[in-house]
């Protein structure tokens, strides 16, 4: 299910977009729809990536899968990993931990960075993040 449209962008105070690994996984891949919606982003200067989905999309590639990569990476803004962000995000883990929800140390710092930088966060694991914005789902 899409439940992105371009024209929601346009007229927000902060288009930007931290785009999950899972969603740029599916890109490579060719999936049309996170094609059709990605690449406007990308075009507009909104695509926002982790380091941290940069190291997952590098761990899991093939050879041949680099350059594409590299493009893909290249076309984005690069949110920084900071001193607070690790702080918010081991503080995050720890709450979550004490209700008995473990999340992922990955996904506790590639959500907290989305916070800290109040935009929304693009992914198709929900589950994974269960209190962040989430811009949509494909």
């Amino acid at each position: 299910m899409l439940c992105v449209a371009r024209a929601n962008l346009h007229g927000e105070p902060n288009q930007r977009i931290l785009v999950d690994t899972d969603v740029l996984i599916e890109y490579l891949r060719g999936n049309r729809a996170v094609f059709n919606t990605l690449k406007p982003l990308l075009v507009d200067g909104y695509a926002c990536i982790s380091p941290l989905s940069v190291y997952e999309l590098f761990s899991g590639a093939r050879f041949h899968e680099r350059d594409a990569i590299n493009t893909l990476i290249n076309a984005m803004n690069i949110l920084p990993l900071s001193m607070a962000v690790a702080t918010l995000a081991g503080d995050r883990r720890g709450t979550y931990r004490a209700k008995g929800i473990t999340l992922g140390d990955i996904d506790c710092m590639i959500a907290t960075t989305a916070i800290s930088n109040n935009i929304k966060l693009w992914t198709r694991n929900v589950k994974h993040y269960p209190d962040v914005e989430i811009y949509g789902l494909i």
